[in-house]
Formats: structure tokens, C-alpha cells, sequence
């Protein structure tokens, strides 16, 4: 494969040094321009354990039934939408032929009318034939023909099993089977040339060993299962083959003994065989997003998810790769709208046991067809030997070479830990554009977010009121924060010297009335929060003349012709004495005392209803006055009731 990644660079290097005109290819290179037409397909390539090998080739197999290997610049899969929108879909494919490789190098691609893009849904029976072939030059049989029956059993972790649980019940591999050990007519070298597998001449000279003993007719998919290993890679997808009269296109496996001793590296490579791409971390690496089978799907291995005859075995695969196989029904995905702010309970991916959601996906505004996706994963099932349980969120663009990139905030390269792992009271933000995903809760099979498409962030509160004042003055602060447009509501902490502290929800302002009754430096702080977080401000209060304060306490209500004492209370304690206490009340004499800091009076009202009382204290330092209202009721008598007998 080393050699094939060799030789397409050098080729496409030579193409982009010929430049004529500031055209990409010159003149002599656009007389040997031409179309082909046919059906496109991709092959995915999965290096052996610890080697982090890719490889994604992909194929164009004509009217005419050869298929030819094109050489495709990301930009150009760029325009188109990703490969997985164009995968098994007729297109025209112009370009030019690449020296004796029978490479053809693709300028420009167009679907052809009539055809839809994308995956379409895979639903019910959906049954492979493992094919067990050997290079004429390798006799060893690693495994028996049992081995290979019982991958596909319908117990765990059987390979029925497994697709059922991934899809809901709404697809299976009831129907599959294996047969082999068959002998190939060729040597391994015949079918690694240069060093790069010939899928076609393995799956053709495989399938024919196999024809004379297997009815191919009730297959979708072949699993060829080879006795020594390839290139260095598992493979997986979609290959044009005619077996038992069945011309077509086959979802097709190529696999070395480390593959088939491994059930995940089976569900990872029939996955492509559905047409499923790989996942990743955002890390220009694809098997490292833990969270996906079609990622890294040794990741269960490694906290106990081995089984002793099938080795590791691989977990769910992500929200985004089940819509895609059409088993995330409309009514169990929720879908954001943009402005909006909505509270919604995910069930886990796994194992559902309600019928709220299932996954969310936020349209990201301004990048057409991109999007994040939110889903709920705990130990359940096939993800019991996941990481965690937590709320796990991809950013999907189809346009990727691996369209979904799991989010890992803490950007460590570990996305079985706390960074990708989101939790009741965290928050992710892409403040740029406007979009918030916030775990509330969890419940006993999922968890509670708020999703909010209009998302602003705090930057900053300032707050209005004076710098200076004097005591036993009622002194208004409002505090406003930025931008306008910010998300409320708006939670407001108000702390200040000597007073106890305020708590306000509300919008963009907010106000308290505060007064001091000694003199001195106070100091006013706010705190505002909101999902974003939160932003404070203080401001410094000369409290520089006194001016005296009297508080009028008492009784609120009263009975009819009971006497109620009242007393006034003059601050601050410094205030030069003696004070004048002037009582003026509804109902009764105007009374004057002299005295300190407190006066008292007592009040007796004869008739009911709700009385002013308006008590003034003046003196050296000033006036100060306070009023309060007291209900006179009539006292009820209540008799016990009597029994006549």
C-alpha cells in the first residue's frame, strides 16, 4: 500500500507541475481528456491493531463492467459532498489516464440525472456469506468452519445479534453462513502486486473457488476470509461481482486472520459494507474516537470487552452513522431550529427504554449541511464497555474524509475521558455561532439538555448609581450588562457593605435601592450569570454626611380596644441627642417626646379598619421620618356548639 500511496503522489505531482496558461493540465494533457461513466464506490482500508493505518480507495466501474481506480483530489470529494454521497451512485467522470497502473486521474465528477445521493435506508434480513479461501501457496486453515458459522449467531456477540441491537430491530443478518476452506488458483503474491491488494482478482478468484458448493443468490454481503494476511489492511465496502446470476453490486469484506479472529473488526468492515465512513477525534487521526465502532473499535477490548473464541467486541456506532442507515425514525430526532431555546430528554443510543429522543442534530448557520450531533451513551448492551455514560457531541461535515469528528474540549488526544464526556452542569459553546448544548440532568436511561440556537455569551455588566451620599438615603444601582442582545434570563447577585445579600432573575437591567445609616467607604458588587457563565462589577460609595434615620416597627394588625406599643429607632448611633419625636397617628392626639435614640408610644383604636402611624425624630443633624399601617379588627367570640337531644 506504501508502494500505491507512492506512486498516486508522484503521478498527481507530475499533473500539477504541467501548467499551461494557468490551467491545471496543459494542452497536450487535454487532448487525452475523456469521460467514463459508471458506478462509483469506495473501499475502506483499516490497518492491523497499534499500526493507525487508513486507506480509502475509490473505484468507478463502467457500463462495460471494468472497474477502473480513480485518483481524486480532497478538493474535488470536497465539492461533491463527501464520497458517501456519491457512494454506489451513477456519475460521469472526466479525467485522464495514468501511465500502466490503469489509474485514472478524475477532473471533474457529475451525478447523472435521476440518481439520489446519499445512503439509502438498509432495513430487515440483510444476510452475508463468509467465504473461507487459501493462496494456492499457504495451505495453514487458522480457523474451522464452526468458528465461522458462529460469528453469525443471534446470541451474544454474535454478528446477528449485534446489527439487531445497533439497528433497533429494524435490520439483521438472519440467513447468513459460511463455507471454505477453498484454495485460490494463484499464489498470495498474484494477488499483492506491488505490495497493494487486486480486490477484484481476490473476490473473483475467491467467490469462483467457492461457486460450486455456495448459492450465492440469497447474499448481500461476502466476507472473504483469507488464511494469511493482505496488505497490512482489513477492507470493506461495495464491489461489482457477478455470482449465481446475481450482477451487482455486493457489500464485500477482504479479510487477514487478524480481522476475522477479532468479531468488531467484522461489525467495523460490514459497516463499510453498508456504506459507513469512519468517525474520528479532531485530532487528523481516524481511530480515535472511542465513542464508534467505525472508529476505534479495539477500544472495548481494553476494559473487558473480550470474548474468548471472538476476541474483542465492538461497541454502538454513532447517531449520526444510524440516521444514515435510516434507523433513527423522524420522531426520535429532534432537530434545532435556528433562534430557538429548547429543553429536551435524550434517551441512551443503546438499549432504549423510552421514546423521547434519541439524538439531536444543531445545524451549524452559515455552513451548509454542517451540523453537531448530541446523543446519550451509558454502559448498556454493546457500549457496556464504553468510557462512561455521558452526553457525547460530534460536528458533522460530509464534506470529511471522516465526516464525524467527536468533540473533545480538553484537546488531550483522549477521548475516552472527562474532555469528551459531558455531564449534568457542563456546557459546550460555539459562541461563534450562537449555539449551546447544556447537560441539565440525567435520568435513570438518559439524560436532560437545553439546546439553544440563539446563544450570546456575557461579556461584561456595568453598573449606575452614585459615588458618593450621605446616611439614612435611599440610593437606586442598576446594573446593566453586554451585549443587548445577550440570552436571558439574566440571574443578578447584589452584594453590598452592611446589607444582606439580593437575588433578581430577570432581563438586560436590573436595580436595588440601597441605604447606609453609618458614614464611610461601601462598596456595591454585582454578579450576573446565564448559561454562559457569568461576569461581575463593583463600585465604591463615599457615605461622607450624616443625616439621622428612624425606623417605625410595631405591630400590623390589632384587636379592637387592645393596646399596641410602637417604637422608633433613630441611626446612626453617633446622631447628636437629645431628639424631638413627633407621633402623628389616625385616630388619636398628635404626641411630642424628647429622648435618645428609641421612643416609644402605645395606641388603643375603638373603632375597626387600617390606621397611619407617621413618627418624626428631628435634631442637631437633621429630620428623619418613617410610616406604618395598622389592621384593627374585631375580636370574635367562638361558643362551642351544643347537641339538642
Amino acid at each position: 500500500m506504501i508502494f500505491r500511496r507512492f506512486f498516486i503522489a508522484l503521478i498527481i505531482l507530475a499533473f500539477g507541475l504541467i501548467s499551461v496558461g494557468g490551467s491545471a493540465y496543459g494542452s497536450s494533457q487535454a487532448t487525452s481528456m475523456t469521460t467514463l461513466e459508471g458506478i462509483f464506490t469506495v473501499v475502506w482500508g483499516d490497518g492491523e491493531p497499534g499500526s493507525g493505518g487508513i486507506q480509502t480507495d475509490y473505484f468507478l466501474t463502467t457500463d462495460q463492467n471494468e472497474t477502473v481506480q480513480l485518483v481524486i483530489s480532497p478538493d474535488l470529494l470536497f465539492s461533491l459532498g463527501g464520497a458517501v454521497n456519491i457512494n454506489q451512485k451513477k456519475v460521469a467522470v472526466e479525467g485522464a489516464w495514468l501511465g500502466e497502473e490503469k489509474l485514472f486521474q478524475a477532473y471533474s465528477i457529475s451525478m447523472l440525472k435521476g440518481q439520489e445521493i446519499g445512503i439509502q435506508g438498509v432495513y430487515g434480513p440483510q444476510p452475508w456469506i463468509s467465504i473461507m479461501c487459501k493462496f494456492a501457496d499457504i495451505p495453514d486453515a487458522p480457523r474451522n468452519l464452526a468458528y465461522f458459522q458462529g460469528m453469525f449467531s443471534s446470541a451474544y456477540p454474535g454478528l446477528d445479534h449485534y446489527w439487531r441491537q445497533l439497528s433497533y430491530n429494524l435490520a439483521n443478518l438472519q440467513g447468513s453462513g459460511a463455507a471454505g476452506w477453498f484454495t485460490m488458483p494463484h499464489p498470495r503474491s498474484y494477488y499483492l502486486p506491488g505490495g497493494s491488494l487486486n480486490f477484484g482478482a481476490a473476490a473473483n478468484d475467491c467467490t469462483a473457488a467457492a461457486d460450486p458448493y455456495v448459492n450465492f443468490a440469497p447474499y448481500i454481503g461476502v466476507n472473504l476470509m483469507f488464511n494469511d494476511v493482505l496488505d497490512g489492511y482489513a477492507w470493506g465496502g461495495s464491489w461489482y461481482l457477478c455470482l449465481d446470476g446475481n450482477c451487482g453490486y455486493w457489500s464485500v469484506t477482504w479479510e487477514p486472520p487478524w480481522g476475522y479472529e477479532n468479531v468488531s473488526v467484522i461489525a467495523h468492515e460490514e459497516g463499510h459494507g453498508f456504506g459507513l465512513p469512519h468517525s474520528s477525534g479532531d485530532y487528523d487521526r481516524t481511530y480515535d474516537n472511542e465513542w464508534d465502532v467505525m472508529s476505534d473499535s479495539w477500544a472495548p477490548c481494553y476494559r473487558g470487552g473480550d470474548d474468548p473464541t471472538y476476541g474483542c467486541v465492538g461497541q454502538h456506532t454513532i447517531a449520526y452513522h444510524k440516521d444514515l442507515l435510516g434507523w433513527i425514525r423522524p420522531s426520535r430526532l429532534y432537530t434545532a431550529t435556528p433562534g430557538s431555546s429548547q429543553t429536551i430528554t435524550l434517551e441512551r443510543l443503546a438499549i432504549p427504554k423510552t421514546s423521547n429522543y434519541l439524538a439531536a442534530f444543531v445545524p451549524i448557520p452559515g455552513l451548509q449541511g454542517q451540523f453537531y450531533t448530541v446523543e446519550a451513551r451509558q454502559l448498556k448492551g454493546y457500549d457496556a464497555y464504553n468510557p462512561g455514560s455521558a452526553v457525547i457531541i460530534h460536528r458533522v461535515n460530509p464534506n470529511w474524509q471522516n465526516p464525524a469528528h467527536v468533540i473533545d474540549i480538553d484537546g488531550n488526544g483522549n477521548t475516552g475521558d472527562a474532555g469528551a464526556m459531558w455531564l449534568p452542569g457542563e456546557a459546550f459553546s460555539d459562541i461563534a455561532h450562537k449555539i449551546q448544548i447544556t447537560v441539565l440532568s440525567a435520568t435513570p436511561t438518559g439524560f436532560v439538555v437545553k439546546i439553544n440556537t440563539n446563544f450570546i455569551p456575557l461579556a461584561g455588566v456595568v453598573i449606575a448609581g452614585p459615588t458618593q451620599g450621605q446616611t439614612c438615603t435611599d440610593y437606586t444601582f442598576t446594573a446593566t450588562v453586554n451585549p443587548s442582545t445577550v440570552s436571558t434570563p439574566i440571574t443578578y447577585l447584589w452584594e453590598a457593605d452592611g446589607q444582606d445579600p439580593i437575588t433578581h432573575t430577570g432581563g438586560i437591567t436590573d436595580s436595588v435601592v440601597y441605604r447606609w445609616g453609618e458614614v464611610g467607604m461601601q462598596v456595591v458588587n454585582v454578579t450576573a450569570s446565564n448559561d454562559s457563565g457569568q461576569v461581575s462589577s463593583w463600585q465604591d460609595v463615599y457615605i461622607n454626611a450624616y443625616k439621622p434615620c428612624l425606623d417605625l416597627t410595631g405591630p400590623q394588625i390589632g384587636w379592637l380596644g387592645s393596646t399596641l406599643t410602637f417604637t422608633a429607632t433613630t441611626t446612626p448611633l453617633t446622631s447628636t441627642l437629645p431628639l424631638t419625636y413627633t407621633w402623628v397617628v389616625e385616630g388619636q392626639s398628635t404626641i411630642t417626646h424628647t429622648n435618645g435614640l428609641t421612643d416609644s408610644s402605645s395606641y388603643a383604636w375603638l373603632t375597626s379598619g387600617l390606621y397611619d402611624l407617621n413618627v418624626t425624630a428631628s435634631g442637631h443633624d437633621g429630620v428623619a421620618s418613617d410610616t406604618v399601617s395598622v389592621l384593627i379588627i374585631i375580636q370574635r367570640l367562638f361558643l362551642p356548639l351544643t347537641t339538642r337531644h
